[in-house]
C-alpha cells in the first residue's frame, strides 16, 4: 500500500505533472517525477514486530529547464519534509528529507540534449493500518 500512498500524495502536490514509478520513460513529457522505494525496514520491538516502519524514498524530478526543477524540488519539500498525516490507510508519523543531489541526464538517443535530474531522498516513518 505504501507505494499507492506515495503516488496519491504526489499527485496532490504535484498536480498535472507526470509521476511514474521506478524511472520517467526516455519520451516522457517533461517535466517527470519519478519515485522508489529504495529500502523499507519493519520496526521491532521486544514481543515481535511493532506494526511501524521507516522508507527510504528517492523522488526524481527530471525537466531540461534547471528553474522548473528548482521549483518543483521546492514544492517537494516544503510539502513533505516534516509532513504527518493520514494517506489511504497508512499514518505518516512524520516525513523527512534526507538527500539531495543534482546531475545531468543524457538522452540516449545520441542527440547530444540534456535533460537535468534532481534526485532527492525522503524517510518516512509510517503505520499500515491495512496489514
Amino acid at each position: 500500500m505504501l507505494r499507492k500512498n506515495i503516488y496519491q500524495h504526489l499527485q496532490d502536490i504535484l498536480g498535472d505533472v507526470a509521476i511514474y514509478p521506478s524511472e520517467a520513460p526516455e519520451d516522457a513529457t517533461l517535466p517527470a517525477v519519478a519515485y522508489s522505494i529504495i529500502s523499507n525496514i519493519p520496526g521491532r520491538k521486544l514481543s515481535g514486530a511493532s506494526g511501524e516502519a521507516t522508507a527510504r524514498v528517492q523522488i526524481d524530478v527530471e525537466s531540461t529547464d534547471h528553474a522548473e526543477i528548482d521549483t518543483l524540488a521546492h514544492t517537494l519539500t516544503t510539502s513533505l519534509h516534516g509532513y504527518r498525516g493520514e494517506i489511504g490507510d497508512d499514518l505518516w508519523g512524520v516525513v523527512w528529507q534526507d538527500n539531495e543531489i543534482e546531475k545531468p541526464k543524457p538522452y540516449v538517443d545520441g542527440s547530444g540534449r540534456t535533460r537535468y535530474m534532481t534526485s532527492m531522498d525522503f524517510m518516512i516513518h509510517y503505520c499500515s493500518r491495512s496489514a
